[in-house]
């Protein structure tokens, strides 16, 4: 697994990012993802679309399809991470263009499928 990972968060000020950070380590790095802390953005005050042009991103994960939408014109894949909050967005967004996953291992082995298929 060659990826490079980096964190764009929509949260702002030193304790947000913090809190961005900590969650990243939680839930990513206690995964076996490396991520470095220099890997941090705020999206306070740019796009994640520009964020993501800026690191030469080729994948976002997001749980927010507000936040996601946005790269999926941009040669950028989306995936959604499912949460209570955006269960039925479907629904609300047609076409639904990001693909959904449930948990990190779904993440890992959809990114696996796609290194292999398309040198991600």
């Amino acid at each position: 697994m060659g990826w490079k990972c980096f964190i764009v968060t929509s949260r702002t000020g030193n304790i947000q990012k913090k809190s961005a950070l900590h969650w990243a380590w939680k839930f990513i790095v206690n995964k076996g993802i490396p991520i470095e802390r220099h890997n941090l953005f705020s999206s306070q005050n740019k796009s994640k679309l520009n964020i993501c042009h800026s690191i030469e991103a080729s994948v976002l994960l997001d749980d927010d399809y507000e936040k996601l939408e946005p790269v999926l014109d941009h040669g950028i894949l989306g995936y959604l991470f499912n949460t209570a909050t955006n269960t039925f967005v479907e629904r609300e967004h047609k076409p639904f263009r990001a693909k959904r996953i449930r948990n990190w291992p779904e993440l890992v082995e959809s990114l696996r499928t796609l290194e292999m298929e398309n040198d991600l």
